[in-house]
């Protein structure tokens, strides 16, 4: 598993969102202006850059591991996104359900590429 074409794809992918989201909340009525959803966006895009770096370097080391590693790094990156989520939650309550919708919809976007980009690991060396 190669982290540069990791990182890169993470990137562009991430660049995409950002502008869809902007124009989104730009010329559609229906889509409420969420203040910070640049900040939603970048920590979904961290946490999933650290999340693959760890696993190329796991997957370098000991691939016949792999499985275990990605199971923890799930599991953590899980709990990052609920600490994160419940700590917006309770310190800006008047946004809670479009917040909660705008991080339902980036956490599946990251969960298609993820599955994507780890269905041949090959297609990343």
């Amino acid at each position: 598993m190669n982290f540069k074409k990791v990182a890169q794809y993470l990137t562009l992918y991430t660049l995409g969102l950002l502008i869809m989201t902007f124009l989104m909340i730009r010329y559609l009525s229906f889509v409420p202006d969420l203040v910070g959803w640049p900040f939603l966006l970048l920590y979904i895009y961290v946490v999933n850059l650290l999340m693959f770096y760890i696993l190329s370097k796991y997957f370098a080391k000991k691939p016949l591991k792999f499985v275990n590693a990605f199971m923890l790094a799930s599991f953590g990156k899980m709990m990052a996104y609920i600490v994160f989520l419940l700590l917006y939650v309770f310190l800006n309550p008047q946004q809670t359900v479009p917040f909660v919708i705008m991080f339902l919809l980036y956490f599946i976007f990251y969960l298609v590429l993820e599955v994507v980009l780890l269905q041949k690991p090959s297609r990343l060396q």
